[in-house]
């Protein structure tokens, strides 16, 4: 399937009740801007000059998968590797992005099987938004990329700041 066909999709079926979907308008929108949302990171995934390093792999290939054993982790790239990818849309805080960023990244953290593996699972998470014009942005945790900061512990804790 191409990314045109899921956003195109959503505009065929919008405002129509087709099998499963629900007569509820609410909910169809729900629906909807889901799979806007998805067509959008598709599109931002494939394009290898919006990605950060350590998802550029991505731009070569890749699929939206789950699996119990890589149970926070929603992308496998064609080489193999798993990440965690989303697109929160045009209209959301910084504060907000953190937030989500930072829970994600601790369940990646709580959940791999070795510190090493954790690392690995949160320097392949990213957060997708749109900024006011927009374009895509992204966000990853900053304190991943310093040497002189311990990168094996919560984001939630507390410590004094840098």
């Amino acid at each position: 399937m191409e990314v045109s066909d899921l956003t195109a999709g959503v505009s065929v079926f919008a405002g129509h009740t087709v099998g499963f979907q629900s007569e509820y308008s609410q909910a169809t929108d729900f629906r909807n801007q889901r799979l806007r949302r998805c067509g959008h990171l598709c599109n931002i995934l494939m394009d290898a000059g919006k990605l950060p390093n350590g998802i550029i792999d991505l731009a070569d290939g890749f699929s939206f998968e789950w699996s119990l054993d890589f149970r926070y982790q929603n992308v496998k790239s064609d080489n193999g590797k798993h990440a965690t990818v989303m697109y929160l849309g045009e209209d959301v805080t910084e504060f907000e992005i953190i937030k989500v960023y930072t829970r994600i990244a601790e369940f990646l953290r709580r959940f791999a099987d070795s510190d090493d593996n954790s690392l690995e699972n949160r320097e392949r998470l990213v957060v997708f938004y749109s900024d006011s014009a927009g374009h895509p942005m992204y966000y990853i945790n900053p304190e991943l990329t310093r040497f002189d900061s311990p990168r094996n512990i919560s984001g939630f804790d507390i410590r004094r700041p840098q």
